[in-house]
């Protein structure tokens, strides 16, 4: 009943990215999620290791600018480095 009368907000929050349970009687019958995701559901295998192959090569090319960037006892945490990639005001952009 919640479903029904709240489609919209539920659809909404789903958008967003929230993923919704669907039950009926305490046990879950459905899971609503992002278009995205449900995507994601129907890849083939060669395209989930291309997705994650390619998501690699930009974590190693990420790994090799902050490393040319910053003198070894001069290197901010990862945290920091990404936050910096990110705001573009740090010596990687030179």
């Amino acid at each position: 009943m919640d479903l029904r009368r709240s489609l919209g907000a539920i659809l909404d929050s789903a958008s967003a990215g929230e993923r919704i349970v669907v039950e009926r009687d305490r046990r879950p019958l459905a899971v609503l999620v992002p278009y995205e995701d449900a995507l994601r559901l129907e890849e083939s295998t060669s395209e989930r290791t291309s997705r994650a192959l390619a998501a690699l090569d930009r974590l190693e090319a990420f790994a090799r600018r902050t490393k040319a960037a910053y003198p070894a006892d001069d290197a901010p945490d990862a945290v920091a480095a990404i936050r910096e990639e990110r705001e573009g005001g740090h010596a990687m952009d030179r």
